[in-house]
């Protein structure tokens, strides 16, 4: 068989993965068809032409989590070690309540360990290795805590004592991978095993998606991370993965002047993935931002029709989203927006829990800074008050889109609650500030900000969106546009003012 290396051809083969069922033959035989008259010749149910043949033969099974884990995880995932002591406790308090369930006993072993706090941990992991000497989890953990040879040593350790324990084989390979010159051979033996024994274990498929990208394989990475969407289909972690993937693609498509095949290859993959894992909206939506870069109208309707049939919740995307502007204009759009409210609506009490299990629990450090217009404000001064910094700068793309997402808070806010725009990182000393924010005409007030009160409050990237509570602690921060940041900020409020 001959292998092609041309980027189109290569591109094509990443919508294409081992299936079975009539809609799978159906993508081989076209792409089959593509594929020879690009010059390539596939024999008949050979798998070796596209993604890696022992992957392709695996099969992924979602994981089953508690609600109360999934929030855990949720926290630790999206904020990491600026979640502070508070979460460490109660991630602390409910693994040690539940040391079988092994990502919650991870996160722990994380959190502790990015914290500070790894004299407690240790002794923790121990007396739960005293109680259980003879289980290879509890060799594990304490492996998870150790240099990368003695990590090594307890992997091996927890091996012996059970040779189908599937997180030690992912341990192993994730250390022989970050290796200079690592063995991808023993890496991939482990992982794929790993993937046998246990199908729902999303690390060892994500660990095989870094393994193909460093060996430059991007058919295999794309097929390791859709396994890994099926494993953990509610998670957006995955999701972001997958289109980090598909973006690299789409770069390397626009260099080569092939971006048209490359739409119809992802639109092609987004659209079977959504219909083989249910309730994958979001690759619905992007699909249908694809479609109406090709001037694909009604393809891409239907795409926002299948999105939010699936849940999709979004309906300020709906409203503001530029790739959709036609169909808005033409009012084909209202519909969907009242499904995408109703989705939202009864995404509610779910949609809490996640921003809830984000909360934090840190000092927020004191300034004085001056108000645009005249006057300063001092932050201790708003005791009792629920305090909102934004940090912008007008340069910013994100935090212009994320403005009017505040300013419908702000009209709106509930009493006791004070919002400020703390403009930071200004490229031209801050001559700009004035006259962008008249033009604008934004109601809420600015604080003219300094790198020292951007480095007490660790803001390295623009917007970031802090909430203090009454009690000068910091209880919610977040980075980036959110269009749901309105009801995010009312609820978080809401919350803070009734404690």
């Amino acid at each position: 068989m001959r292998h092609h290396r041309d980027p189109l051809v290569r591109r094509l083969r990443v919508a294409l993965t081992a299936r079975t069922g009539p809609r799978a033959l159906s993508l081989r035989v076209a792409a089959g068809a593509l594929l020879a008259a690009a010059g390539l010749v596939i024999s008949s149910g050979s798998p070796s032409w596209g993604a890696d043949s022992d992957l392709a033969a695996l099969s992924a099974r979602k994981i089953e989590r508690t609600e109360a884990m999934s929030d855990v995880l949720h926290a630790w995932w999206s904020k990491g070690a600026s979640l502070g002591p508070g979460f460490l406790e109660r991630v602390r308090t409910q693994a040690l309540a539940e040391p079988q369930a092994i990502e919650l006993m991870e996160v722990y072993i994380q959190a502790a360990s990015t914290l500070g706090d790894t004299a407690r941990l240790h002794r923790d992991l121990e007396s739960l290795l005293a109680k259980h000497p003879g289980e290879a989890r509890y060799v594990y953990y304490l492996g998870l805590t150790e240099s990368q040879a003695e990590g090594d040593a307890h992997f091996e350790k927890a091996l012996a004592l059970d040779p189908e324990f599937a997180p030690a084989l992912v341990a192993l390979a994730s250390l022989e991978l970050s290796r200079p010159q690592p063995d991808f051979a023993r890496v991939k033996e482990r992982l794929l095993r790993a993937a046998r024994l246990q199908p729902d274990n999303f690390r060892a498929f994500f660990t095989l998606a870094k393994m193909y990208e460093t060996q430059g394989d991007p058919e295999s990475r794309l097929l390791a991370l859709r396994r890994g969407i099926e494993t953990d289909p509610e998670s957006a972690r995955p999701r972001q993965a997958l289109f980090q993937a598909l973006e690299d693609a789409a770069n390397e498509a626009q260099r080569d002047g092939s971006i048209g095949e490359w739409a119809q290859q992802t639109v092609a993959l987004l659209e079977d993935l959504a219909e083989e894992i249910p309730g994958q909206s979001a690759l619905l939506y992007t699909a249908a931002r694809i479609r109406m870069s090709m001037n694909e109208t009604e393809a891409a309707f239907g795409n926002l029709q299948q999105a939010v049939a699936a849940g999709f919740h979004d309906p300020t995307a709906l409203q503001v989203d530029g790739a959709f502007a036609s169909l808005r204009e033409s009012g084909r759009l209202e519909q969907l927006i009242e499904q995408a409210t109703a989705n939202r609506t009864a995404q509610e009490p779910k949609l809490k829990r996640a921003l809830f299990a984000e909360r934090l629990d840190l000092a927020a450090p004191d300034f004085e800074l001056p108000r645009q217009g005249g006057g300063s404000i001092k932050l201790s001064d708003l005791r009792g008050k629920v305090v909102i910094l934004d940090f912008w700068a007008t340069w910013c793309g994100p935090c212009r889109r994320s403005l009017p997402a505040l300013q419908s808070y702000y009209e709106k806010k509930q009493q006791n609650v004070e919002v400020f725009c703390v403009n930071v990182f200004e490229r031209d000393g801050g001559r700009s500030v004035e006259p962008f924010w008249k033009q604008s005409g934004y109601p809420m007030p600015v604080l003219l900000g300094t790198e020292e009160v951007a480095q007490q409050y660790s803001v390295t990237s623009i917007p970031t969106l802090l909430v203090i509570g009454p009690d000068g602690r910091i209880n919610y921060r977040h980075q980036g546009f959110d269009p749901n940041l309105p009801e995010q900020l009312r609820w978080m409020a809401d919350v803070l003012l009734d404690s």
